[in-house]
């Protein structure tokens, strides 16, 4: 291992690394050292645009009049468990991995 350097696992979409190895093999690369180069880049040009990950943001809000009647946190969170349960059922139905919310 070289001094400096950490291994990691990272999980790339399958269409991405078709390409990231299409790029590295292009340029006569190892497939880390192109994905360095893209995240060295990526970074600095975030740090020049002042986005700055740890800087607190303000989000707008809306006042929507807060719950309906007869419908609690508790209600609310078990009908978003019965979502999550029938997305993971209709997932498996069609072969494909549950959406999740975000």
């Amino acid at each position: 291992m070289v001094p400096n350097m950490a291994r990691t696992t990272l999980t790339i979409d399958d269409d991405l690394l078709v390409r990231l190895k299409v790029r590295a093999a292009q340029r006569h690369l190892r497939l880390s050292q192109l994905v360095d180069e893209a995240l060295r880049r990526g970074l600095s040009a975030e740090e020049r645009a002042g986005n700055d990950p740890g800087k607190k943001m303000t989000l707008p809000t809306w006042d929507l009049g807060g719950l309906q009647p007869g419908v609690t946190m508790g209600s609310l969170g078990h009908m978003l468990g019965q979502l999550d349960e029938m997305e993971v059922e209709d997932a498996a139905r069609d072969g494909r991995e549950p959406r999740s919310r975000v």
